[in-house]
């Protein structure tokens, strides 16, 4: 009897064990499928109405982010123009004032020099001379043909009369520079009074004479600039670099500025000036910006095709990020999902297993915290 007594209490002591045992494991269980990666969640009608839980696919596509750096408009160094005169000269007359738009050809400024009307009385001395000499070389080389005259004779004369020439071509070119009409000229008409015009079609930036001012040629008279070519440019770090390609989409704005203006980047230097590399962007429409001004340049950049989730549709714990696939009315399976990247709206994640078939919450995730 003492015997079956002992047994039926071990018998107790086990089934109570045995069911503490069970109980806990069920609860273990339950944490862990509360607690993990996967958990499954339920919403009743009552409670679906009173969410604005919203459900969609998701999408693959580049990622859009922005690089923000400072920059300028400016022009390539073709559509600038510092004007000299080729010899020293005074300023007779100008009434070009910085800031004026000029068209090719227009007069910027007269001048005049002793020297330069002297210059023309030799050029026209140099016509008549190496006239007379080319008379005398091709008579000589007549001569020569029937040996009536000396080879030596010959070749001084052309000697003589290629000098001449070459002489006469450096003070046309030297008057062509200073403005002198040849054509003109050869017809006797002196100029005493000659024009500086602009090279083409721009604003006058810099003036730097008044009337009666000796300039010599190492004096810039005028600052001229095509603002028809203007470019926007800015510097990014090296190891931004990368991530620019021409036909990016580059927005800019004085830093104060309402009205943001677009161009496309067109070219980046290969090469590293200080601590950055300049790009150059072409501008998509007119621009009523002063250059050397700072300006606010934000470059829209581009990844590979990506999946992307709203962030909307995500909820963060810690490091980690997780998303909410619906499967059935009311019913959804909470993932985690792995971040490889991020811009204002989306998180660029993994791929999942068929993607494109399944139904996610693409808005309203924090309902499902």
């Amino acid at each position: 009897m003492r015997n079956l007594n002992i047994l039926s209490a071990l018998l107790l002591i086990f089934l109570v064990l045995s069911t503490s045992c069970n109980e806990q494991k069920v609860e273990e269980t339950e944490a862990t499928t509360q607690g993990g990666t996967d958990s499954l969640i339920e919403l009743n009608q009552a409670e679906l109405e009173n969410t604005t839980i919203e459900i969609g696919t998701l999408v693959k596509r580049p990622l859009s982010k922005t690089l923000n750096v400072f920059g300028e408009l400016a022009v390539a160094p073709k559509d600038i123009a510092e004007i000299h005169l080729a010899h020293q000269a005074f300023i007779e007359y100008s009434q070009i004032l910085p800031g004026e738009s000029v068209v090719k050809g227009q007069v910027l400024a007269y001048f005049s020099h002793p020297e330069i009307s002297a210059l023309q009385s030799e050029f026209l001395a140099a016509i008549n001379t190496e006239k007379q000499l080319q008379e005398d070389y091709e008579r000589k080389k007549e001569l020569g043909k029937n040996q009536s005259i000396s080879k030596r004779s010959i070749q001084e004369s052309e000697a003589n009369y290629f000098s001449q020439k070459v002489k006469r071509e450096s003070t046309q070119q030297m008057l062509q520079q200073l403005g002198v009409n040849i054509s003109a000229l050869q017809k006797g008409d002196l100029q005493e009074r000659l024009a500086v015009r602009a090279p083409f079609d721009g604003v006058v930036t810099e003036v730097n004479i008044n009337r009666g001012m000796l300039v010599t040629p190492d004096k810039s008279l005028f600052e001229l600039i095509n603002l028809d070519e203007m470019h926007l440019e800015f510097e990014v770090f090296p190891k931004d670099a990368a991530l620019l390609k021409e036909g990016q989409l580059v927005t800019f704005k004085l830093p104060e500025g309402q009205h943001i203006y677009q161009s496309e980047l067109h070219f980046i230097n290969k090469k590293v000036q200080g601590n950055s590399i300049i790009a150059h962007a072409d501008l998509a429409e007119p621009v009523d910006i002063p250059l050397g001004a700072n300006l606010n340049v934000s470059i829209q950049l581009t990844s590979d095709s990506l999946l992307l989730i709203p962030k909307t549709a995500t909820v963060q714990s810690g490091k980690r990020y997780f998303a909410f696939e619906k499967l059935s009315k009311g019913k959804f399976q909470k993932i985690e999902i792995k971040k490889l990247d991020e811009d204002e709206t989306h998180l660029a994640i993994e791929e999942l297993k068929d993607w494109e078939s399944r139904k996610f919450v693409v808005d309203g995730a924090y309902y499902l915290r």
